[in-house]
């Protein structure tokens, strides 16, 4: 079994707990089909918490930029765009 599988196994076993952002989800939702049912298929196969953008988040993806963990590029990526 691959490594997503396995991770994914867990999740579907409430090992962990699985956050998913609202601009994750809003973007789910433009995915052409047959994508688009898939991965809501899978996603029902868990339990996840959804997350609003806020701006404790926004204040987490600067401190990682201005560390130099990431760059500007990849703030999107780090609040959930």
């Amino acid at each position: 079994m691959g490594d997503t599988q396995q991770l994914w196994e867990m999740f579907k076993a409430g090992k962990y707990n699985v956050y998913l952002s609202t601009v994750t989800l809003r973007e789910l939702e433009k995915c052409p089909e047959p994508k688009k049912t898939q991965l809501i298929d899978c996603l029902n196969e868990i339990q996840f918490t959804t997350l609003d953008i806020t701006e404790d988040v926004t204040g987490i993806a600067n401190k990682i930029i201005e560390m130099g963990i990431l760059t500007q590029k990849s703030f999107d990526d780090l609040i959930g765009k």
